[in-house]
């Protein structure tokens, strides 16, 4: 069963992003061994994520933070998981804050999860198609490329998914484009348009839209 609701138009969204300007001081460099490795977690305030697949061979995860000297910055290995941290230590609101910079860099055949808390920030994922993705985001563009199992929950911004199995999009504002599925598909957003191409599903899914457009190209 595939279910489709869709209420009102919506001429589009897309999230700009922060013109705060970005740190290029060296805050971290850190590398982990991969092995037992089954979860790398991180929760930053306003930063930029890339997660890109290594080139050089080896079974390492290497971690590189830009961030400005008031911001505290962490990577640590706890048991089977890599727990990276970058926020600004300030009462209520930061003012004046240049965004961080979060690399993270890790072989192709990753096969455990990401864990992404997202305050501010782009975020952009290569293909990790054995690993899973739970996003949760605030404010902030996201580009997604092909995993496993996708999980996002975003507030203000635009959604680009490559693909996986399964994806359970919840969006309170923000355009999402899904290029495919192949096994159980959930979207709710509540503003912003929808459209999904490449769908092979095998499992009952829904797409429900309050206020914005749905396409379906498959």
């Amino acid at each position: 069963v595939f279910l489709v609701f869709a209420i009102g138009h919506f001429g589009g969204f897309n999230f700009g992003g922060f013109s705060l300007g970005e740190s290029d001081h060296l805050a971290l460099e850190k590398e982990f061994e991969l092995d037992n490795i089954n979860l790398i977690s991180s929760d930053s305030d306003a930063a930029n994520i890339h997660i890109s697949k290594s080139t050089d061979g080896a079974e390492k995860v290497k971690v590189h933070i830009l961030a400005e000297e008031k911001v505290k910055v962490s990577a640590e290995k706890n048991d089977s998981s890599i727990d990276i941290y970058a926020k600004e230590e300030c009462h209520f609101i930061c003012f004046g804050q240049k965004k961080s910079t979060i690399d993270i860099v890790l072989p192709e055949n990753y096969e455990g999860d990401f864990k992404i808390k997202s305050d501010a920030g782009d975020i952009d994922i290569d293909d990790f198609e054995k690993a899973s993705l739970d996003l949760n985001a605030d404010a902030g563009n996201n580009k997604i490329g092909k995993l496993k199992a996708i999980a996002v929950n975003v507030d203000a911004g635009k959604v680009e998914i490559k693909g996986a199995e399964n994806i359970n999009a919840e969006i309170d504002a923000g355009d999402l484009r899904i290029n495919e599925c192949t096994n159980k598909l959930y979207v709710k957003n509540d503003t912003g348009n929808v459209e999904i191409d490449n769908l092979s599903l095998k499992e009952d899914s829904t797409v429900i839209v309050d206020v914005g457009n749905i396409k379906i190209n498959n």
